[in-house]
C-alpha cells in the first residue's frame, strides 16, 4: 500500500509511506520524510471534518447545527485553523448533493409526485402551488383541518400543538412572506374561516416580521388584535452564534460562571419590555471585558440600537432592529402562550 502526504499537491510535500496488510494490521516498509513542519493540531482538525462529514451523510439536521455541535468542544488553538463557516457548509451541501438525487436546477423541474398531493384519506393536501416571479410557494393542508378550531381538548398537561398547514418556500423575502399571508387568508375564507390569531410567532427574520402585513397593510387577521412575537430559542440562537463569532465557545463551555453571566442577556427576555433597557445597563457592568463584542452586538440588534456621534458632538442612535416589546416572553408566560416555536417549526 502506497501513502502520500494530503498536503502533496497544496504544498508539494514528498512524504510518503509504503506499507503491507498482514491480516488487519499494516506493517510499515519504508517512510519519506515531509518537506513541511508538522502541524500539532491536525489531528483534532481531521476529527472534527469527520464528525461533520458523517452527520452530513447519515441526518438531515440543518449545516448550521451539524458544525456548531462538531466544534463545541474543540480546542480554541485548533479552531482558528478550521476552514471557515461557509466552505463547512460547502462541504456538507457536496456531500449530500452526492449522496442524494439530482437537485432540480429550476423551478420547473420540482414536481410533486400524485401520491403526495393527497392525504392518506384521499383529501386534497396540495392546497396552493403559486409561482410569481422567480419564487415558488407551496402550500399543504387538508380542509378538513378548519373542524378541529371548531373542537374544545382539554387537559393542559397533555395538551400539544398540532400543525394545519405546511408551507415550502423557495425565499424568506418579504414578498413571499406577503404572498403567503394572503394565501392563508384566502384558504381560511374559501372554509368560511377568518384568520384572527391572538399571537404570531416567527423567528428573528426581518421579512417575517414585516411580511405578516398583507398589501393593504392590515394585519394578518384583517383586525388588530393579533400581536408579533419572536422565538425566545431563535433569540438564544442568536446569541449563541456571536459567542462562537467571537472566539468564546470554548471558554463558555468550560467556565460556569462565565456561561452564567452571558446567559444573562437573553434572560433579559423574561422581564417586561419596558424594564429591559434599564436592566440591560446593569447587566452590562458585570460583563467580563473579553464578552465586549458579543455585548455590544446585542445593545445594537436589541436593546437600543447603534450610537452615532453627530459633528455637534451630541449622539443619536437608530431603533435597534428588534425592539424589546418584539423578544420579551413576559407577556407570553402570562397569557401562557408558548415562548417558541420549535414544536411546530420545520426548516429544509
Amino acid at each position: 500500500y502506497y501513502w502520500s502526504c494530503e498536503f502533496r499537491k497544496k504544498y508539494g510535500c514528498s512524504g510518503r509511506a509504503i506499507t503491507d496488510l498482514e491480516g488487519e494490521e499494516h506493517i510499515l516498509i519504508s517512510t519519506k520524510e515531509h518537506s513541511h513542519a508538522p502541524e500539532a493540531n491536525r489531528v483534532d482538525i481531521v476529527k472534527t471534518l469527520d464528525i461533520i462529514k458523517e452527520v452530513a451523510s447519515n441526518t438531515y439536521d440543518q449545516s448550521a447545527r451539524i458544525i456548531q455541535d462538531a466544534v463545541i468542544n474543540i480546542n480554541q488553538s485548533s479552531y482558528s485553523y478550521m476552514p471557515n463557516k461557509q466552505a463547512l457548509r460547502n462541504q456538507i451541501s457536496r456531500i449530500r448533493n452526492k449522496n442524494g438525487p439530482s437537485q432540480p436546477q429550476s423551478l420547473n423541474e420540482i414536481i410533486v409526485p400524485i401520491e403526495l398531493h393527497r392525504t392518506i384519506n384521499g383529501e386534497e393536501f396540495l392546497a396552493r402551488d403559486i409561482e410569481f416571479g422567480e419564487e415558488r410557494i407551496m402550500i399543504f393542508c387538508a380542509k378538513s383541518s378548519s373542524n378541529i378550531y371548531k373542537m374544545l381538548i382539554g387537559g393542559e398537561s397533555n395538551a400539544c400543538v398540532l400543525p394545519m398547514v405546511y408551507a415550502l418556500m423557495t425565499g424568506k423575502s418579504e414578498e413571499c412572506y406577503n404572498q403567503l399571508f394572503q394565501e392563508l387568508i384566502d384558504l381560511g375564507e374559501e372554509v368560511d374561516l377568518i384568520l384572527n390569531p391572538p399571537l404570531i410567532l416567527t423567528d428573528f427574520e426581518q421579512a417575517a416580521i414585516t411580511g405578516r402585513k398583507v398589501k393593504n397593510q392590515a394585519p394578518i387577521s384583517h383586525q388588530s388584535e393579533s400581536f408579533h412575537k419572536c422565538c425566545f430559542f431563535h433569540l438564544y440562537q442568536n446569541l449563541w452564534r456571536k459567542i462562537q463569532a467571537s472566539g468564546l465557545a470554548v471558554e463558555y463551555g468550560s467556565d460556569e460562571d462565565f456561561s452564567i453571566k452571558l446567559c444573562h442577556l437573553t434572560a433579559l427576555a423574561f422581564l417586561p419590555s419596558s424594564e429591559i433597557p434599564d436592566a440591560f445597563d446593569q447587566i452590562k457592568l458585570l460583563m467580563p471585558l473579553n464578552t465586549q463584542e458579543v455585548v455590544q452586538y446585542f445593545e445594537n440588534n436589541y436593546i437600543c440600537g447603534r450610537r452615532r456621534i453627530l459633528r455637534n458632538g451630541s449622539e443619536q442612535r437608530s431603533p435597534p432592529l428588534f425592539l424589546p416589546n418584539l423578544w420579551s416572553v413576559y407577556d407570553l408566560i402570562e397569557n401562557n402562550y408558548p415562548r417558541t416555536q420549535n414544536i411546530s417549526q420545520v426548516e429544509i
